[in-house]
C-alpha cells in the first residue's frame, strides 16, 4: 500500500494499493499457524466482497441494460481435476481475463465487473 497523501496526519493518510491483486505462496502460508490465519481471514474477507457485489448488483438489476442482465451471473460446478489441471486452469482464466480486460479497456460500454473465482480441492 502506499499514501495516495503524503502531506496529511498520519493516521489521516488514505491508503491506495500499488497492485491490483494481492498474492502469496499457498504452500508457503500453510506452512505456519499465522499464514493459515492469513489466507483464511483472506478468503473470508473475498466471500463478503462477493457477497457485498451481489448485493450491490440486486439492488441496481431493475437500471441494467438487457445486455448487462442477461451477461451477469454466478455459476458453481463441482468437477474432477489434479492439482495440474487446477494450475493450469487458473493461468488460462487470469491470461483471459487480462487480454479481455485490455481489449475493453477504452470501451465506452465497459463496466467495473466483480469477478470471484475459487478452486477449492474437497
Amino acid at each position: 500500500a502506499e499514501t495516495d497523501d503524503p502531506g496529511g496526519h498520519h493516521r489521516a493518510r488514505r491508503w491506495q494499493a500499488i497492485h491490483k491483486t494481492t498474492s502469496w505462496s499457498n504452500t508457503e502460508m500453510a506452512a505456519s499457524f499465522e499464514g493459515r490465519e492469513v489466507v483464511s481471514f483472506m478468503h473470508r474477507r473475498q466471500v463478503e466482497a462477493l457477497a457485498e457485489s451481489v448485493q450491490r448488483f440486486e439492488a441496481g438489476l431493475a437500471g441494467l441494460p438487457p445486455e448487462w442482465v442477461e451477461a451477469s451471473g454466478i455459476g458453481d460446478l463441482l468437477v474432477k481435476l489434479t492439482a495440474r489441471s487446477l494450475d493450469e486452469l487458473w493461468e488460462r482464466f487470469y491470461a483471459d481475463l487480462d487480454r479481455l480486460s485490455k481489449r475493453d479497456a477504452l470501451d465506452e460500454g465497459a463496466r467495473p465487473v466483480s469477478i470471484v473465482v475459487a478452486g477449492l480441492p474437497r
